[in-house]
């Protein structure tokens, strides 16, 4: 009957434990600092759009430009518009890295490697998607590279 009851224990014990490790995986892929694969870019201008059920929306952020890919230096610091659009002028071809920063959710970096264009008008820009799902990794956040929608009337 001892036996039993102790094996009983270990296997309940070894459950909450397995629990509690699956549990804290999910939460430290959405809460740590969350750095997808670096991108190559021509320019390093773009959206901060929210996906909601009725598609992307823009989104209220400021778009930290720093150097190199690790923290470095802060080159510049821009709120995005009424559109969720960024823009960073000027800058010599090289490594960066963006953060993203929106209240009350976590800051969201991206790795850029700045070449130079052979176009006079790059056709790409950069759209970091925020997410807010403490499940997915970066908490539902990402970017990608897409072909410019024009804007002008």
């Amino acid at each position: 009957m001892k036996i039993k009851l102790t094996i009983g224990k270990l296997l309940t014990r070894t459950l909450i434990a397995g629990a509690l490790i699956i549990s804290a995986r999910a939460y430290s892929n959405a809460q740590g600092i969350c750095v997808p694969d670096t991108m190559s870019v021509a320019a390093i201008s773009g959206r901060v759009v929210a996906e909601l059920e009725k598609g992307e929306t823009p989104f209220s952020a400021s778009v930290t430009l720093m150097k190199g890919p690790n923290n470095g230096p802060v080159i510049a610091t821009h709120a995005v518009d009424a559109e969720g659009r960024f823009n960073f002028d000027h800058l010599k071809s090289g490594k960066y890295r963006i953060k993203v920063s929106t209240p009350h959710l976590l800051d969201f970096y991206l790795d850029l490697i700045l070449k130079p264009s052979r176009a006079v008008n790059d056709e790409k820009e950069i759209v970091i998607k925020i997410g807010a799902d403490l499940i997915k990794p970066c908490g539902g956040s990402s970017a990608e590279l897409r072909v410019k929608k024009n804007t002008d009337p």
